[in-house]
């Protein structure tokens, strides 16, 4: 079954994706990484089931920021952004330190391997807190969920 991009946009906006993860409908994404990506949303039933996140480079701002920490609730939706100067552990620990104090602790936190998630601070602090880390590989969330 093939759908042109404004079908795709257009169940998009109506959230038909299970009616295309049941008709096993696949379809090419835009870039080098997301070519012959299959249609696999990451949905959830609880609140904090599943937290991920990623940083994200800005240019440099008032203060020597240039990072900035992205999370967000699959299930809610609900995004939380941090401020930093670097990408590193002790500042990824701080940010999920601020969610998990303020709420609840995550059951698993999906990220990237980039070396500020998969480090032994991160893995120490998740570990205490009873959160599984889940590394992936960049571009490839859709494809390792469930783990």
């Amino acid at each position: 079954m093939n759908m042109h991009v404004t079908e795709i946009l257009a169940a998009s906006a109506l959230g038909w994706h299970s009616i295309w993860k049941r008709q096993g409908v696949s379809y090419k994404s835009f870039g080098n990484m997301h070519v012959h990506a299959l249609l696999a949303p990451i949905t959830q039933r609880h609140p904090f089931e599943l937290l991920v996140g990623d940083y994200l480079s800005m240019p440099m701002g008032k203060g020597g920021f240039t990072k900035i920490g992205l999370y967000a609730d699959v299930f809610s939706q609900k995004p939380w952004a941090f401020k930093s100067k670097a990408a590193a552990g002790k500042n990824t620990v701080d940010s999920l330190k601020r969610i998990s104090q303020t709420f609840t602790a995550p059951n698993t936190l999906m990220v990237d391997g980039g070396s500020h998630f998969d480090c032994n601070e991160v893995r120490d602090y998740c570990d205490s807190i009873g959160t599984k880390l889940h590394v992936i590989a960049a571009y490839a969330a859709m494809a390792e969920w469930p783990p």
